[in-house]
């Protein structure tokens, strides 16, 4: 092959040399040992990848939730085909299939966009050159207002509050107005007692700074008591019960499980005291705790935060208790539209509550009925 004789056939000849090097130097996407690995195996491998790109990219822990059990979902849909050979046609029937198990729209646009962004990982990876779901469009779903409670449901809801860590999860939770994922890693060193103000962890990246009232200060300092440091709503799991059994030889012995100083669970341990020892189940308890004394028996309180699915199952209960049906997202909803109710300025709202974005903070202005009934009363012609 000889060389061009101008400067732009030269250039252009080493840009095509230069590509073909890379594509030689790129691994093949399917070697010859591949072709008897079954395709689900395949697509399993591609989804577990898939999750490693949404770790990376930070994405929150409610958008892995919803999008990896859809990747397995359409996958298992599929059966014996590959990810990469599906079509925006295969796309469809699938959400076909969802929607005739009952499916909400609003669900089916979640599961659409949870396909679209597994399909752009695999067109970012060289996989695809397109990308099926996009040519799918999402329906509008109608406007979804915001579900709350009326101010005597609150009351009654918090007088259903048996323990001071169900008032507390309560007041925090109407009274600034936060998330439960912001509850859940709200820690005692971002708490200014002096500014009413605790700085947590918002939604992405984002860290924002909740108001505190006199009120919930109070609370605060009940409920922490001594602690100075560690998350605010740990993980209160109850002391282990420490059963002592006897085997046929005399000895006693016991199984629980023991933590490091990290709060990390070390599994299960089983202690025992030599027949002869101990005469009763009492004095081989004392014994084993005097043997054993170095182990931790009790998660350390404040080094592992509650889980939200923990922040939602006190709600439920108290809810229960109540007779009201209640989630914690519903709480906050509540503070916004009695902000509203009480004449608070939109932008205040938006501030309290950490919305990026004045305008989805306009949503309570469609809930907050006490508003609309005053505005009306006042301003209309024949009042």
């Amino acid at each position: 092959m000889t060389l061009p004789d101008t400067y732009s056939g030269r250039k252009h000849f080493f840009t095509l040399l230069h590509r073909v090097q890379i594509d030689n130097q790129r691994p093949p996407l399917f070697t010859p040992g591949m072709s008897s690995i079954p395709p689900s195996h395949l697509n399993e491998t591609l989804i577990n990848r898939y999750e490693q790109w949404l770790l990376v990219q930070h994405y929150s822990d409610i958008t892995k939730r919803r999008y990896i059990p859809t990747a397995r979902k359409f996958a298992l849909f599929l059966g014996d085909r590959l990810l990469t050979s599906s079509t925006h046609s295969d796309v469809h029937e699938y959400l076909g299939s969802r929607a005739k198990n009952g499916c909400t729209v609003h669900m089916l646009n979640i599961e659409l966009l949870a396909l679209r962004s597994l399909f752009d990982f695999l067109s970012l990876g060289g996989l695809m050159k397109w990308v099926p779901p996009r040519l799918i469009k999402l329906r509008y779903a109608g406007p979804r207002f915001p579900r709350f409670l009326a101010i005597q449901n609150v009351k009654k809801l918090f007088r259903a509050a048996k323990t001071l860590r169900e008032r507390f999860v309560l007041e925090m939770l109407y009274g600034t107005g936060c998330r439960s994922c912001e509850l859940s890693t709200m820690r005692i060193e971002n708490i200014d007692f002096k500014e009413h103000r605790v700085t947590v962890k918002a939604k992405g990246p984002r860290s924002r700074a909740l108001m505190l009232t006199p009120r919930l200060i109070r609370i605060l300092r009940q409920y922490l008591g001594n602690r100075r440091s560690g998350y605010v709503l740990a993980d209160g799991r109850p002391l282990q019960a420490l059963p002592i059994c006897k085997r046929k030889s005399g000895a006693w012995y016991v199984r629980y499980r023991t933590y490091d100083e990290r709060g990390r669970n070390l599994g299960i341990v089983t202690r025992s005291i030599p027949p002869g020892v101990c005469t009763n189940a009492k004095s081989a308890r004392a014994e084993i705790r005097r043997r054993f004394k170095a182990d931790r028996i009790r998660r350390p309180l404040g080094l592992v935060p509650i889980s939200i699915y923990g922040i939602y199952m006190v709600v439920q209960r108290i809810g229960a208790r109540a007779g009201i049906r209640i989630y914690p997202r519903m709480l906050r909803h509540s503070l916004a539209t009695h902000l509203m109710d009480n004449g608070a300025d939109l932008r205040v709202v938006s501030t309290c509550l950490g919305h990026s974005q004045l305008r989805t903070t306009t949503a309570y202005l469609h809930v907050s009925q006490k508003m609309a009934q005053s505005s009306f009363e006042r301003f209309h012609p024949l009042r």
